[in-house]
């Protein structure tokens, strides 16, 4: 589904799938075998929420590197709420970032 999509993003954007998850999926090998072909049109990123070691281990491989700046522990579904950790995802997947300026008053 994720590969479908990037073809319909700008020519000149660079591509980035963000897999948002709390677990390991069922069949390992599937997944790898998923992440290998995105990555060859984009960049794989993973938002991990609440994982073990084993789990982000898993996250480290299948995303793109450097798993640092590609993989991103989330500790609590709560944090999923905070701009602070919005702001370090969007910050980690668009190098620039346009902030909208405030609608004006009309003076």
């Amino acid at each position: 589904m994720a590969r479908s999509e990037l073809t319909l993003g700008r020519a000149d954007a660079q591509k980035v799938v963000l897999v948002m998850t709390d677990g390991i999926p069922l069949s390992s090998r599937s997944t790898w075998i998923a992440a290998t072909r995105l990555k060859r049109q984009a960049r794989l990123m993973f938002g991990a929420v609440k994982l073990n070691s084993r789990g982000l281990r898993y996250m480290q491989a299948w995303g793109s590197s450097p798993a640092r700046e590609n993989v991103l522990r989330i500790n609590s579904f709560r944090d999923l709420e905070s701009l602070n950790t919005i702001d370090s995802l969007i910050s980690d997947m668009c190098k620039n970032v346009a902030v909208p300026r405030a609608a004006s008053s009309g003076r």
